[in-house]
């Protein structure tokens, strides 16, 4: 999906020249604009892959510092009942 927006934009700007140097600039128009469009989701495409990604990391080192945090707390308690029982 990422490559498809992409594919539609370049074939709308080759269609766009071919109508242009036909004389056909309304329609040329129309498809540039179509591809300006096509260009544009393929960009909305590439950055909620970004964002997706960076979601995912995030979580990831949440997990972990979560992990880390609840080992951490053990030692802690343990250390505590030893000091304790003294």
């Amino acid at each position: 999906m990422r490559a498809t927006w992409n594919i539609v934009a370049v074939l709308c700007l080759f269609i766009a020249a071919a109508l242009w140097v036909m004389s056909y600039v309304n329609a040329a128009f129309v498809v540039a604009a179509l591809g300006v469009v096509a260009w544009f989701l393929n960009q909305r495409t590439r950055f909620k892959i970004v964002r997706d990604e960076y979601e995912a990391s995030r979580l990831r080192l949440e997990d972990e510092s979560d992990k880390v945090s609840v080992e951490a707390d053990a030692r802690e308690q343990e250390a505590r009942e030893v000091i304790e029982r003294g």
